[in-house]
């Protein structure tokens, strides 16, 4: 079996890691209201769903999460919808 190389000789890590200039925390979290909002101040990266999932891998626990919500607002949408049909009587 071929042994795998390190990352570092696989990918070229972006220009401001390579030149190790300081970070901030706003380049590594998005406020999730300005996404909702859609304030012009948030990067495409976050704005356009198809780009998003482009460039984001998928872990088994976001998978989890994600099947959960998923599960829980079908459920929710459920009842809600039975109880507006009870409501009709």
């Amino acid at each position: 079996m071929e042994k795998l190389k390190p990352w570092y000789q696989v990918v070229t890590p972006r220009e401001d890691l390579r030149e190790n200039r300081p970070m901030e925390a706003s380049e590594f979290a998005v406020h999730l209201d300005h996404i909702r909002t859609q304030r012009n101040t948030v990067s495409k990266d976050y704005s356009d769903p198809a780009r998003f999932f482009q460039r984001t891998r998928m872990t088994n626990e976001t998978t989890k999460v994600a099947s959960q919500f998923a599960r829980s607002a079908s459920t929710t949408a459920s009842i809600q919808h039975k109880y507006q049909h009870l409501s009709l009587f």
